[in-house]
C-alpha cells in the first residue's frame, strides 16, 4: 500500500485536485463545464440523478465533475476529476496506513504501464462511524490521470434511512475511470505542470525503495514484536505497526537526503548532539502532530554530513489519530537510536 501526496489530495477533496496550467492553442476544443457534468452523468450506471455540476479544462483547478446519484437506496455523492500529473507514475499508490488506518487498498501496475488504484475508505480517515468514502484512480505512464469518488450520505440522509455503503462500488467506479469518454477531455488538457521549483536551500529527495526500508527495519527490530501491518510511500518512507503483547504501536522510518544546511535541518537539529564523523543526532519525546488525547512520538533522528537522514519515529498507537491502546510505544529511544545510527541504511 502507497501512498502520495496527490491521493491524498484528491482523496480528501474529490474534485479538482489536480492543479493544472492552462497553456491550451486558441484553436483547441475545450470541454467545458456541463460537458464534463454530462460525461459523468452518461458513465453512471442507471439511476437517479439531480444537483450535476462541473469544471472546464480551463479552469485553474482542472476538468471535474459532481453529482448525486441514487441507484434505488438513496442519494450518495459521486465525483471525478480529469488531469495531469507534475510528478512521475511510480509516486502513485495506496494511501499510507499510517493516516488511513482503515484504508482498504489495492495497487496494480498495468500491462501498459498504467496504475490503477482502487480504494475502500472512509470521510475522516480515523472514523470508522463517518461518511464510507470508495475511490478508483487511473494513472498513465505519461502521467494522465483520472480519479472517481463515491461518498455514502450523511448520517440520516438516505431515502430509507439504511444507506451504509456509497451508491457505486470500486468496481463501478473502476468503470468510470476507465471509460472512453475522458479521452477527449485528456487531448485537450494543458501539457503536464512543470515540476515545483527547488527552494534556495535544497530540494530533499526521498531514498530507498519502500520494501528496502521495511526489510531494514524488520532487521533491527527485536525478534519479539510481531508485525500487524505494512504500509509506505513508494519511496523514502514506509511503517510497520507491530505488537509486542501489550497492544500494537506504529513504527515509521522515513529515509532522506537533504542539503545539510538547510533552514529545515538547521532548525530540526538545533539541539543535537555533534558525533566525531561529523553527524548530528537527536532523539525526542513529544506528544504526538496529530493532536489526539494522550499519544505521544519518540523519536530518533540523525543528519549524515552528505545530507543522507534517517528518521525512526514511534507511537503508542497504532496508527495517527486511533485510540491510544498503551502507556508508552513499543520501543524506547535507546532501541530508536540503535535503528537510526545502524549502518544498514548506507549499505
Amino acid at each position: 500500500m502507497t501512498v502520495t501526496l496527490t491521493i491524498l489530495g484528491l482523496a480528501a477533496a474529490g474534485i479538482g485536485a489536480v492543479a493544472l496550467v492552462d497553456r491550451q492553442p486558441a484553436q483547441a476544443t475545450q470541454v467545458p463545464g456541463d460537458r464534463m457534468a454530462e460525461l459523468l452523468k452518461d458513465t453512471l450506471p442507471p439511476g437517479a440523478t439531480r444537483q450535476a455540476r462541473g469544471t472546464g479544462t480551463r479552469s485553474e483547478t482542472g476538468a471535474s465533475a459532481e453529482i448525486q446519484y441514487d441507484e434505488g437506496r438513496g442519494f450518495g455523492r459521486v465525483a471525478l476529476s480529469v488531469g495531469r500529473l507534475p510528478g512521475p507514475v511510480s509516486e502513485v499508490g495506496c494511501l499510507v496506513l499510517a493516516h488511513y488506518p482503515y484504508e482498504q487498498c489495492t495497487d496494480t501496475t498495468l500491462a501498459d504501464g498504467s496504475r490503477l488504484v482502487m480504494s475502500k475508505g472512509y470521510e475522516v480517515a480515523t472514523d470508522p462511524t463517518s461518511p464510507r468514502r470508495w475511490y478508483a484512480e487511473m494513472t498513465t505512464r505519461d502521467g494522465e490521470q483520472v480519479h472517481a469518488v463515491a461518498w455514502s450520505p450523511e448520517k440520516g440522509t438516505a431515502a430509507d434511512g439504511t444507506r451504509i455503503d456509497p451508491p457505486l462500488s470500486v468496481g463501478q467506479l473502476t468503470d468510470i475511470v476507465t471509460a472512453q469518454a475522458w479521452k477527449a477531455v485528456i487531448e485537450v488538457l494543458p501539457g503536464s505542470p512543470p515540476p515545483a521549483r527547488e527552494p534556495a536551500n535544497g530540494r530533499v529527495t526521498p531514498v530507498l525503495e519502500k520494501a528496502r526500508i521495511q526489510s531494514t527495519l524488520k532487521n533491527l527490530l527485536p525478534t519479539s514484536l510481531r508485525t500487524a501491518r505494512e504500509s509506505g510511500s513508494p519511496k523514502g518512507y514506509a511503517s510497520l505497526t507491530v505488537d509486542d503483547g501489550k497492544g500494537e504501536s506504529l513504527i515509521e522510518v522515513t529515509v532522506q537526503r537533504w542539503k545539510p544546511d538547510s533552514v529545515e535541518m538547521r532548525k530540526a537539529f538545533a539541539n543535537a548532539a555533534t558525533r566525531p564523523d561529523g553527524s548530528r543526532f537527536v532523539t525526542r519525546k513529544t506528544p504526538s502532530p496529530s493532536g489526539n488525547k494522550g499519544e505521544f512520538q519518540w523519536e530518533a533522528d540523525i543528519l549524515h554530513p552528505d545530507g543522507l537522514r534517517i528518521h525512526v519515529g514511534t507511537l503508542n498507537t497504532a496508527a495517527f489519530g486511533l485510540p491510544v491502546n498503551r502507556p508508552a510505544p513499543a520501543l524506547t529511544t535507546g532501541q530508536l537510536a540503535a535503528i537510526a545510527l545502524a549502518d544498514d541504511w548506507k549499505r
